[in-house]
């Protein structure tokens, strides 16, 4: 048996794994990535509470009693390896499918570059479709007024007001707005809203028809992608590919009603919707990821990691991640099921929020949509968190699925169950397993 000494690098690691096909003792695992073709050629028995062992019938992980050895096992098949499984294709859509929207977790809203939005249960199974006279650029806010879902649906040209109606799944007209055709709600009273001549903040937008709406000029520049970072901070971002665009994310405070933070020179992704940005909580604190992705020659594709610290004044650094060849388009990140949540007829299971998210995109030299799998990495202090790339979701195909055509738009996964939903400009939406990264938990438990 052979003994990794403490601090062996990872070329040293793979050098030795590589000559023997004997059983490995090691100490606890600096990277479960690393490590993990290991699993798939020999045995492993890690220094702790637990005994890993890899063979021909799968993968054991075995926690040491003190009376007896052979306690409390928990086994890991091969196939458990796997991390997403194809389900189903739930629609196929002519035109692009570009966003997928959810109704507390009893509707979804699926839409694309067309007129039209079709409505399916929690079920996934097709309810309606709703048809418009305009092209949809986005779908900008879903929002409970007194019971009733209310709906900005942003055009070529105008932002228009509609109330969802769950009797005979219409929307109807409330109010619209011509002019504009991006728009962001901060809250209740106010709103981000954009054009090619700038980026505006608005106050009661759709209050009254009869009385004038205020409004403040954020910046002259074409913005046409926003997230929330907090109740006060927004990032709004753009690309000098759009008419009238920089490439540039600013960070807005809405409590002093001005830019408070700027980020210059980077590509990100010129999409109408938020896909290519996510927040990811961490204790008490967020971290904003955004695509960027090359249109020119000079531009690069990667993932922007902007750490936002909330103090009397927030504290902000950021860090770039090179994606090369692969193109960043959405975010997903990973919940897994509360166990201690005993309510059976809660359909709100998926509530633990891990570090580990999930990145859709384009793989330039295969020439195919991929999915990746992430993790933040906290250092010395959160402000220095960084991302790491664990692996590419490997998707077995199968009659009904060849693998992904096109772009990934957006993944989205469900609080009933943790499935994933994808969308695809190859014209799929897809269903996918809930992400299995329980192998990726219980390495990181042994590090702790």
């Amino acid at each position: 048996m052979l003994k990794i000494r403490e601090g062996l690098d990872k070329r040293e690691f793979h050098e030795i794994i590589s000559k023997n096909d004997s059983i490995i003792k090691i100490n606890k695992p600096e990277s479960l990535k690393d490590e993990l073709s290991v699993f798939h050629n020999t045995s492993i028995i890690i220094e702790s509470n637990y005994i890993c062992d890899s063979s021909a019938s799968g993968t054991f992980f075995e926690e040491k009693s003190k009376n007896d050895l052979n306690g409390g096992k928990k086994v890991l098949k091969k196939n458990d390896l796997k991390i997403v499984d194809f389900k189903k294709v739930i629609e196929n859509r002519k035109n692009r499918p570009n966003f997928i929207l959810t109704f507390d977790n009893n509707y979804f809203l699926i839409s694309g570059i067309d007129n039209k939005i079709d409505i399916y249960s929690k079920n996934y199974i097709k309810i309606k479709t709703q048809k418009f006279d305009d092209r949809i650029i986005n779908i900008n806010s879903i929002k409970n007024i007194h019971n009733n879902k209310e709906i900005i649906v942003s055009f070529n040209d105008k932002l228009h007001l509609f109330k969802f109606d769950e009797n005979d799944f219409k929307f109807h007209s409330k109010n619209k707005i011509k002019g504009y055709n991006f728009c962001f709600e901060i809250n209740h009273c106010d709103y981000i809203v954009g054009n090619k001549k700038g980026c505006y903040l608005f106050c009661d937008l759709f209050s009254s028809i009869i009385a004038p709406y205020k409004k403040k000029l954020i910046i002259n520049k074409f913005y046409n992608s926003a997230i929330q970072i907090n109740k006060n901070l927004i990032a709004l971002t753009s690309n000098s590919i759009l008419p009238n665009g920089e490439d540039k994310l600013i960070i807005y405070n809405n409590l002093i009603k001005e830019i408070y933070y700027e980020i210059k020179g980077y590509s990100f992704i010129s999409s109408n919707s938020s896909n290519g940005l996510s927040i990811i909580t961490k204790n008490e604190n967020n971290i904003l990821l955004c695509a960027c992705k090359q249109y020119k020659k000079y531009q690069k594709n990667g993932i922007i990691l902007v750490n936002v610290k909330f103090e009397e004044k927030p504290k902000i650094n950021y860090f770039y991640y090179d994606t090369r060849n692969f193109e960043v388009y959405c975010f997903c990140q990973i919940y897994i099921l509360d166990k201690t949540n005993n309510k059976i007829l809660d359909e709100n299971k998926i509530t633990i929020a891990t570090d580990y998210f999930l990145v859709g995109g384009f793989d330039k030299n295969k020439g195919r949509g991929i999915i990746k799998l992430y993790k933040i990495i906290e250092n010395k202090t959160f402000l220095e968190s960084k991302i790491e790339y664990i692996q590419d979701i490997e998707i077995e195909k199968k009659e009904n699925f060849k693998g992904f055509k096109g772009p990934i738009t957006s993944i989205i996964q469900t609080k009933r169950n943790g499935d994933l939903l994808v969308t695809c400009w190859d014209g799929n939406v897809y269903l996918l397993e809930k992400p299995n990264i329980e192998l990726f938990l219980f390495y990181d438990n042994l590090k702790n």
